[in-house]
């Protein structure tokens, strides 16, 4: 009788415990999930937003193109690249994870070549660049997003050397990462700048700011975690 006890015990032990680790998988998912469709409501209106500042009038302007295909590459199409390969996606998570890479792929070339044509038109509209933070942290942006492009392109199409694939794709990880970031506060200097802030208030840009800043942080979630991940199997450090 005490055996038979001892065993319903033990067994209940085990179904609690069961239950507790599969509460709190839900729990974790839901959350994640949450935060990925915040995400992309807040991209939605940051986008939206930034559009209609750039094409308020015409004729379009070289300025309106600067804006309009710099907030479309790297905001709407490079963090979209970069949340494609996050299973939690909500329009991508029932992909295949090769559909999901050359999705990433096409999303992200796209979005560079965008971008960086916004950068260029810029460039060559005014005979002094590079002068403010705004601009500086342009170049910054351009100059990773350049380099994330290769290392990406490298790691997607190369058969060679295993280690240099995962140096490749961790490189990739890093710059696109950090091109994503830079780009996000450097649109928080621009939204900062007097044409913004005169077109609508200076509540309103705080109000975009922190838009920028909250959808940022989410969306480098998982790649943070990646490289991580990567760094640490590249050079064989173990975590105690």
């Amino acid at each position: 009788m005490e055996r038979a006890n001892l065993l319903d015990s033990e067994v209940r032990n085990e179904e609690q415990s069961v239950s507790e680790v599969q509460s709190h998988t839900t729990l974790r998912l839901t959350v994640r999930g949450c935060l990925n469709s915040v995400a992309h409501m807040l991209i939605g209106a940051n986008v939206f937003v930034a559009l209609w500042f750039s094409f308020k009038s015409t004729p379009i302007s070289a300025f309106q193109l600067h804006v309009g295909l710099c907030v479309v590459g790297y905001q709407l199409l490079m963090s979209h690249a970069i949340l494609s390969l996050n299973e939690d996606n909500a329009w991508s998570s029932r992909l295949p994870v090769l559909y999901r890479m050359r999705l990433h792929v096409a999303l992200q070339i796209i979005g560079s070549v965008l971008a960086i044509a916004g950068s260029v038109i810029m460039m060559m509209e005014k005979s002094v660049n590079f002068t403010s933070v705004h601009g500086k942290l342009a170049l910054a942006a351009l100059i990773f997003t350049s380099v994330s492009l290769i290392n990406g392109t490298i790691s997607f199409f190369s058969n060679g050397r295993r280690n240099t694939i995962k140096i490749a794709k961790m490189n990739h990880v890093l710059c696109g990462t950090a091109a994503f970031v830079i780009s996000s506060v450097c649109l928080c200097f621009g939204y900062y700048k007097n044409s913004f802030k005169k077109w609508a208030s200076h509540d309103v840009a705080i109000v975009m700011i922190s838009i920028t800043c909250l959808y940022t942080a989410i969306v480098v979630i998982r790649p943070g975690k990646t490289f991580i991940r990567k760094f640490l199997n590249v050079f064989k450090i173990k975590v105690c």
